[in-house]
């Protein structure tokens, strides 16, 4: 869910199976070559919502004690499925009445969009993205270490760009990132992730800038859409035993944007148990 909507979501119920697949070459004893492919189909409220495919080359390079990176060229398809909302077209002058609606105005109106703008086509997400970046992993040594068994820092850096069929959605961005993985005491395992994403878009939004007003013309803004993303997560994993781990996990996502319907804030957590075959 990207926010795109103007109502407050409670509740949803999502399915989204997805399979994948990947081959590993050795092209030394210090690199590796993956190639990995899937794809997936996704219902929100047991009505289809997307189609994707995906494609991920990563080059895993080890540098002995400055630690681990990986180099990684991907592509993404999506085509989606639910239905894009209809609005009239008004007659140019922001704040006059819509075609077809008289005084005194239904609250129930819908308002209308600016001439010459088709909101239903400009709302097409359908389309391909692309994506390169790295990361980089440095384990610490924690030797005498009574807390801290193990602990690995990484960061990255990254860059994608998304072609829309709509023009809501073309858009490139920036993505830096950072985490560790620790192992801590009574066979706990601890992930912190972090990262920061600057995401301009091409385009203004189609969307109304407030306030919208029943059965009246409404304002766009003229400058072009940019979203901030700021995402947090955290895992606290445990074996139970050799085939069966418990976990808890704990993600955030916030949207700062200069369009009000992709301002969000999205938290999930969860109590999970990963069977090992």
């Amino acid at each position: 869910y990207a926010g795109s909507a103007h109502f407050d979501l409670n509740e949803f119920d999502t399915h989204y199976p997805t399979l994948s697949g990947w081959i590993d070459y050795d092209i030394d004893n210090q690199t590796l070559l993956r190639a990995r492919y899937g794809a997936g189909h996704a219902w929100v409220d047991y009505e289809s919502f997307v189609t994707s495919q995906n494609a991920l080359l990563s080059l895993f390079r080890s540098w002995g004690e400055p630690g681990e990176s990986e180099f990684y060229a991907g592509w993404d398809w999506a085509d989606f499925h639910f239905d894009r909302p209809f609005v009239a077209q008004g007659t140019g002058v922001a704040g006059s009445l819509c075609p077809g609606v008289g005084a005194p105005v239904p609250p129930t109106a819908a308002p209308c969009s600016p001439p010459g703008i088709d909101t239903q086509s400009a709302l097409d997400r359908d389309g391909d993205g692309v994506r390169v970046g790295i990361e980089h992993r440095y384990d610490v040594d924690t030797r005498g270490g009574d807390f801290l068994r193990e602990l690995t820092l990484r960061g990255g850096y990254g860059y994608e760009r998304y072609w829309s069929a709509g023009t809501e959605y073309d858009y490139q961005g920036h993505i830096f990132s950072l985490g560790l993985e620790a192992d801590l005491p009574w066979r706990l395992s601890l992930d912190l992730s972090g990262a920061f994403v600057h995401r301009p878009f091409e385009h203004a939004s189609v969307y109304p800038a407030p306030p919208v007003v029943a059965g009246r013309q409404y304002f766009l803004q003229s400058d072009e859409r940019r979203d901030l993303v700021f995402q947090a997560g955290a895992v606290l994993e445990r074996p139970i035993n050799r085939w069966l781990d418990a976990c808890v996990r704990y993600q955030f996502v916030g949207t700062d944007s200069n369009v009000v319907v992709f301002e969000y804030d999205r938290h999930v957590v969860g109590a999970y148990l990963t069977l090992n075959f």
